[in-house]
């Protein structure tokens, strides 16, 4: 949480000043999470010391810190199918070969590559139009459309 003020008065003088606590936006709250979680620690519960030591990762030393986010087991690889764990994978799945944000096919299908194949889509309204009192005339279109699904 963080103080946000506003001043009130003429020509914004600030004879009157209220504060407030607001939340962060979720981007930010989502940036904070990911930038934690991507230095967050492997650690082992001790039970016998009640404590939590670190596991040794690349010859380095990380002191747990009271802020400091921590994990026991490695998070699953969502990229191959387990389904013990219920993660399909990414197999199959259709992405967006054009953009750069999360469904794009170089983030969804996780190095693999994918493959680009046309499809043909019948409507069968299109172009409609009124016709006075009571009718709507339509015609059938045909588009092709360019699918891209992950290797």
């Amino acid at each position: 949480m963080r103080t946000e003020c506003r001043c009130h008065g003429i020509s914004s003088s600030c004879t009157l000043k209220t504060c407030w606590k607001t939340l962060p936006s979720m981007s930010k709250v989502g940036e904070f999470l990911k930038t934690r979680y991507q230095d967050s620690i492997h650690v082992i519960y001790k039970k016998k010391k009640n404590k939590l030591k670190p596991v040794k990762e690349r010859n380095e030393k990380r002191r747990i810190k009271r802020d400091s986010m921590v994990h026991i087991a490695r998070s699953p690889s969502f990229c191959r199918n387990s389904p013990e764990q219920g993660i399909l994978g990414t197999r199959g799945r259709e992405c967006n070969r054009t953009q750069s944000g999360p469904d794009s096919c170089n983030k969804l299908c996780c190095g693999r590559g994918y493959n680009r194949r046309e499809e043909k889509i019948v409507d069968t309204k299109c172009n409609c139009q009124f016709i006075w009192c009571c009718k709507v005339k339509c015609q059938t279109c045909e588009y092709v459309r360019e699918i891209s699904t992950c290797k």
